[in-house]
């Protein structure tokens, strides 16, 4: 009689360098937080090297002896805070190794077919698992094959994207030992306190075009929200004071996120299509 096969249990964790329950206590700078959820790459680049150096230091072993490969959070072709994290946390990672004389960390993606456009920041945990639930993401099977996967996140506040990341390892016979690594972990109840540390200091349109000047801001799905769901009023002199690059980056990324046809968003993009050079 044969062997009954081996069936591989992969090693999971989560390594989080920050937990808090309110913001008032949090151990970190939640307006840079806030600054980093619609586009700055100045504070991406901070918190993604101090990511880093806290992932190398509890979990040298895991990536000194396996190819790892970094991932962000799923997304689509346009950027989320996740996605400018992660490639400063790779970046880090592997200057670090570098110096051990270890091989470098790779980059992979998982892709994102998103089914919704309202804001997933208002939703409680329940809610948040039913739109997840009807998304599909995709991973590049064959690279990853047999190699440590860690996926990057800002924040986690319920779980939710893990759970779903999980579930499609496991659905999918995917064995990879896996880490999620995370900026800041929640430890409340209240899942609304997201959107709250998400609007610290970017309020408003008004404030997001203000570090829309900054150097190296980018795009993110969240910021291009926030500009669409502006007062169509008022859009025109919002665009005023906004760069050509800001427009046109913008405009670009509301094409490929298909929000020149949401309903919602249909007036404000003809005008932003205006001012587009």
């Amino acid at each position: 009689m044969p062997l009954a096969k081996i069936i591989k249990s992969p090693l999971s964790h989560r390594t989080s360098v920050h937990y808090f329950a309110d913001l008032e206590t949090a151990p970190f700078d939640v307006a840079d937080y806030s600054r980093m959820k619609f586009g700055s790459a100045l504070v991406a680049k901070r918190f993604g090297e101090e990511m880093a150096n806290h992932f190398f230091h509890h979990n040298y072993t895991d990536l000194v002896s396996n190819q790892c490969v970094v991932i962000p959070a799923p997304s689509t072709t346009v950027p989320v805070a996740a996605t400018l994290l992660s490639h400063h946390f790779m970046n880090c990672i592997n200057k670090l190794l570098a110096e051990g004389g270890h091989q470098p960390v790779e980059w992979s993606m998982v892709h994102r077919n998103m089914t919704y456009n309202n804001n997933y920041a208002d939703l409680p945990k329940e809610e948040r698992k039913k739109l997840l639930e009807v998304d599909s993401i995709y991973f590049n099977r064959d690279f990853v094959a047999g190699k440590f996967l860690i996926f990057v996140d800002d924040c986690s506040i319920t779980g939710t994207h893990e759970d779903k990341i999980s579930s499609y390892l496991s659905n999918a016979g995917m064995d990879n030992d896996h880490s999620f690594v995370c900026f800041a972990q929640y430890t409340g109840g209240d899942p609304s306190i997201e959107m709250r540390l998400n609007h610290t200091e970017i309020k408003d349109a008004h404030d997001l075009v203000e570090l829309s000047h900054q150097k190296d801001h980018r795009v993110t799905t969240r910021s291009l929200r926030l500009l669409l769901e502006h007062s169509e009023k008022d859009f025109e002199n919002l665009l005023k004071s906004a760069s050509n690059r800001f427009i046109n980056e913008s405009l670009n990324n509301a094409i490929v996120k298909g929000y020149n046809t949401h309903p919602a968003y249909v007036r404000n993009f003809e005008i932003l299509n205006n001012y587009a050079q």
